[in-house]
């Protein structure tokens, strides 16, 4: 049996060695990232950014249908990336009737701290606000079809009865918002 003995490198081997084992490497991965390219062009996620409804208008991301594409956009092939925009919320209208507000013992205490300026805390404020704007909803369905009023008064009359003799500034854009309920 022969015995292999290690000998030491010279400084100019190991160099070489070295220099050789760096280039290997870098085309490997200059082969990876060719390879990894002509897949993204061939099967591309189409991986899409949504205009958001926001006064600022953001983009968001939205995650394409391919496996390769993660969560994260790295995998994502950039070049396609394309902006859309987001359609507006349709769908059934809400009924008046099965919508929950307030019970009358709590609205009339929440009238009440608002009304004297003592703090609400946010979940209280929310739920006045929307039982205001459903008792607004309601008294422009109500006097809309009544022979009594004539057509296109039952607006100012609703906002004054419920939000201005209270002291309360309407919400904007109320009266597109009441047409979302039927």
């Amino acid at each position: 049996m022969t015995k292999f003995i290690k000998r030491r490198l010279s400084v100019k081997e190991r160099h070489k060695k070295l220099t050789r084992f760096r280039d290997r490497r870098k085309s490997l991965k200059a082969k990876k990232e060719k390879f990894i390219k002509s897949k993204k062009k061939s099967k591309c996620c189409k991986c899409h950014y949504v205009k958001t409804n926001d006064k600022r208008g953001k983009l968001r991301k939205v995650r394409g249908s391919w496996g390769h594409c993660s969560y994260d956009m790295d995998n994502c092939c950039k070049y396609k990336q394309t902006i859309v925009e987001l359609k507006q919320k349709g769908g059934k209208l809400k009924s008046l009737k099965k919508v929950r507000i307030l019970s009358k013992t709590k609205y009339e205490e929440h009238l009440k701290k608002r009304i004297t300026k003592t703090k609400l805390n946010k979940k209280q404020n929310k739920d006045l606000d929307h039982t205001l704007f459903i008792k607004y909803c309601k008294c422009i369905k109500n006097l809309k079809y009544s022979k009594k009023v004539e057509p296109g008064s039952e607006y100012p009359i609703c906002t004054s009865s419920i939000y201005n003799k209270r002291g309360f500034t309407p919400p904007k854009n109320i009266k597109m918002k009441c047409k979302m309920y039927r």
